[in-house]
């Protein structure tokens, strides 16, 4: 399911009866969030994966807790934030650099490190390359691992940056069902 929006819970029942009849072998989620896998309630199959955002800077460790707790799978998706990692931290380059790898490497192995599946996106086969050669990295120092540590804010300031996203995406897609659900953003209303 992939998008917790009206009728997710109904859509995951459905997918239950797939697995039953066969057709389908496991369910994943994206963009579910602690209270959004509450709602599904008592599961027949259990969630295999759940993907969500996840990076040093978006690292919602009560979140990522309570999923592992259910044996859900973490699949980190913008694991480099779209390329700008590197910009958003000059450190970031300076930490690569003394172990000898790219930026975009650094942070896949930080989530590698962390247990996640990294899905970064690129169109270069040559970043392509170097992003898979992070697999085969050896884990990072403790010193280059506490300052990417560092980079999350306070577990309150990550949940508010989430649920911005969540009003974001319902604002770009006015129409879509997520804006039945979340409503508009605070915002939006003095602005419109």
């Amino acid at each position: 399911v992939h998008w917790p929006s009206a009728g997710h819970v109904e859509a995951y029942r459905a997918l239950e009866r797939l697995v039953d009849d066969g057709v389908v072998r496991s369910i994943g989620l994206s963009n579910y969030r602690v209270e959004d896998v509450e709602a599904l309630g008592e599961t027949r199959v259990a969630p295999v994966a759940n993907q969500i955002e996840i990076n040093p800077w978006m690292h919602r460790k009560d979140a990522i807790q309570f999923f592992r707790d259910r044996g859900i799978a973490l699949v980190a998706y913008k694991p480099l934030l779209r390329g700008a990692g590197p910009e958003k931290d000059p450190r970031v380059g300076e930490l690569a650099e003394l172990a000898g790898v790219t930026p975009a490497q650094l942070l896949l192995r930080w989530g590698l490190d962390k247990g996640f599946a990294v899905i970064p996106k690129s169109t270069h086969p040559g970043r392509m390359r170097q992003n898979l050669d992070a697999a085969s990295l050896s884990p990072l120092s403790a010193d280059a691992t506490a300052y990417l540590d560092s980079l999350t804010p306070s577990e309150s300031a990550v949940a508010e940056t989430f649920e911005a996203h969540f009003a974001k995406r319902a604002v770009v897609d006015p129409s879509g069902p997520t804006l039945a659900v979340y409503g508009p953003p605070p915002s939006s209303s003095a602005t419109a």
